[in-house]
């Protein structure tokens, strides 16, 4: 997930990694219920759509994706004016989506204590294609949500990856902004292959990690589930097979995950 928020600069293209990965992949491991139309009848549903929109907030934070909003939409490309479909059971009040697209504003009265905290004042009017959309934005006092899957130490974990994968074309592929830092600045002694063991500025060691701690490949995604929701085969598989890759340069390097 860290190299999709890294890598991915449009809105339609981390949906369908995400879509591919750790969503479907949620879903089919949990089955039942989880696995079919009628997934909202697990009580779990909630909690992973909640980690999703984590996530989605995590990507949002980078330069120009606050607001980036595109894709197929139901009357071709999706805008920030779409307004938000009604359900039978929760009425959106006609909102539009760019209304509900920063936390802590509007009817967002949450944040994520492992994701960046909502702004202390809305970024203003939000823009896309068409043109402008004005927004009347209400700030409200968020509820602090636990996020999931939070690295105790963000930083040292960025520490590993720069240092693992520092002269393999995969830092710059995978890890984009992993790949500007300069080691020089991050304390980190730079790897050598072949080396017995090496330590960041935090005094960490590095060790190539041995097939008992290999990372393990992800699971693909059930053909009944690619089928159900319309996605294309050869996308999914590409998305499978570029997470196959990135695990066997992490394993093949001296990077060990922190899991």
């Amino acid at each position: 997930m860290s190299s999709f928020i890294q890598k991915d600069d449009r809105l339609s293209d981390f949906r369908e990694h995400i879509e591919f990965s750790i969503h479907g992949a949620t879903h089919i491991g949990l089955g039942g219920d989880a696995g079919t139309r009628h997934a909202p009848n697990d009580f779990f549903f909630y909690m992973h759509h909640a980690n999703i929109d984590r996530l989605w907030w995590q990507w949002q934070n980078n330069p120009g994706r606050l607001f980036q909003y595109n894709g197929p939409g139901s009357n071709g490309e999706a805008q920030l004016s779409d307004v938000i479909p009604e359900d039978r059971a929760v009425s959106f009040g006609n909102q539009a989506v760019g209304s509900v697209m920063i936390l802590g504003f509007n009817g967002m009265c949450y944040y994520y204590d492992s994701a960046p905290v909502p702004p202390s004042r809305y970024p203003g009017e939000s823009s896309n294609e068409s043109g402008r959309m004005k927004l009347t934005p209400k700030r409200h006092v968020p509820v602090s949500l636990s996020g999931s899957s939070n690295v105790a130490n963000h930083g040292l974990e960025i520490e590993r990856i720069h240092m693992a994968l520092d002269e393999q074309a995969g830092l710059k592929e995978f890890f984009p902004k992993v790949a500007q830092l300069e080691p020089s600045r991050m304390g980190i002694v730079p790897h050598r292959p072949g080396a017995r063991s090496n330590k960041c500025g935090g005094g960490s060691e590095y060790r190539k990690p041995s097939a008992k701690h290999a990372l393990v490949y992800p699971a693909r995604m059930a053909q009944n589930w690619v089928k159900m929701h319309g996605f294309v085969p050869e996308r999914v598989e590409k998305v499978y097979r570029d997470a196959c890759r990135l695990i066997d340069l992490l394993n093949n390097s001296t990077y060990v995950s922190p899991y």
